[in-house]
C-alpha cells in the first residue's frame, strides 16, 4: 500500500546496538526463514538466573523483521531452560510483544523511541523470572495438573460441516497431547530434580517440552516457525498465561 515503508534488516535491528555497546547482552546467532521474509536476531543476556536450586534460565531477547508486507518489528523474550533446552514463553501478560512496529510512515521515530526503550526491556526480564519461581513453589497433584492440561489444550470446536470422523481424530489429537505432557510433567528433562518434581514449574515444562523436542516438523525451519512465531509459540504462551493464574490461586 501506499503507507508501506521498506526496512531494511541492518536498519531494523540497529536500534538494538547500544544495548550491545553495554557489554550486557552479545549477538549469538541470527538467520531467515521461508525466502528472506522473515529475518531474526538471537540476542543472549551474559548471566543465567536460578528458579529454584540447580535449575537455571538463559535469558534471550528475539528480535525478527518481516518483508512480506504484513510482519512487524518485533522484539519478544525468549528464554531457555538449561537443563532441557526448552524455550520458554515468549511473552508477559500484557502483550505478546515487547516491541512491535509496522511498516509504516513514522517508521523512522519509532525506531528511535525503541532505542531509548532497550534499556527497560532488560528490567522488565525480571518480573518474567519471579514467576517462573512462583510456579516452582506450587504443588501439582493429578486433579490440579488434569485441569491445567484441560485448558491449555482445550477439546477443538467442531468446523461447520466437518466430518464425525475428523472431528473424532481432533479429539484424539488433544487427548495424545494431554497425555504426553502429563507424562513430562514426571518425566522431562529436569522436571526430577529435587524442589522441581511436581510442581506447576514442572508442569509448564511438560508442555514447553513437548512442543520444542516432541511434535513432529518437516525440518528445522519449520520447527523454528512454529515454536517461535506460529502454533508452538501460542500453545506456549497459553500454558504460560495458565501457570500464572494457577499461581495467583
Amino acid at each position: 500500500g501506499e503507507n508501506y515503508q521498506v526496512l531494511q534488516n541492518r536498519k531494523a535491528f540497529s536500534f538494538f546496538d547500544p544495548i550491545i555497546e553495554t557489554g550486557q547482552v552479545t549477538y549469538e546467532t541470527a538467520g531467515a526463514l521461508g525466502q528472506g521474509e522473515r529475518v531474526w536476531m538471537l540476542a543472549k543476556v551474559k548471566e543465567r538466573v536460578a528458579i529454584k536450586g540447580s535449575d537455571e534460565v538463559e535469558r534471550y531477547l528475539l528480535l525478527s523483521n518481516g518483508h512480506d508486507g504484513r510482519t512487524a518489528l518485533k522484539i519478544r523474550f525468549t528464554p531457555v531452560r538449561v537443563v532441557c533446552q526448552n524455550t520458554l514463553s515468549l511473552a508477559l501478560a500484557h502483550g505478546r510483544d515487547l516491541l512491535r512496529s509496522h511498516h509504516g510512515l513514522g517508521m523512522d521515530r519509532r525506531i528511535e523511541h525503541a532505542k531509548e526503550a532497550v534499556g527497560v526491556i532488560l528490567k522488565e526480564y525480571d518480573s518474567l523470572v519471579q514467576s517462573y519461581r512462583r510456579f516452582a513453589e506450587v504443588p501439582m497433584d493429578s486433579n490440579l495438573l488434569d485441569c491445567y492440561l484441560l485448558e491449555v489444550f482445550p477439546f477443538p470446536n467442531r468446523r461447520p460441516k466437518q466430518g464425525d470422523r475428523s472431528y473424532q481424530e481432533a479429539i484424539t489429537r488433544t487427548n495424545r497431547l494431554r497425555q504426553m505432557s502429563g507424562r513430562l510433567f514426571e518425566e522431562g528433562r529436569g522436571n526430577g530434580l529435587a524442589g522441581i518434581r511436581g510442581t506447576l514449574w514442572a508442569a509448564y515444562n511438560g508442555v514447553t517440552e513437548l512442543v520444542d523436542h516432541h511434535l513432529a516438523y518437516a525440518n528445522a525451519a519449520q520447527r523454528m516457525e512454529s515454536i517461535c512465531f506460529g502454533q508452538g509459540e501460542r500453545t506456549k504462551c497459553l500454558a504460560f498465561a495458565v501457570a500464572q493464574r494457577y499461581a495467583r490461586n
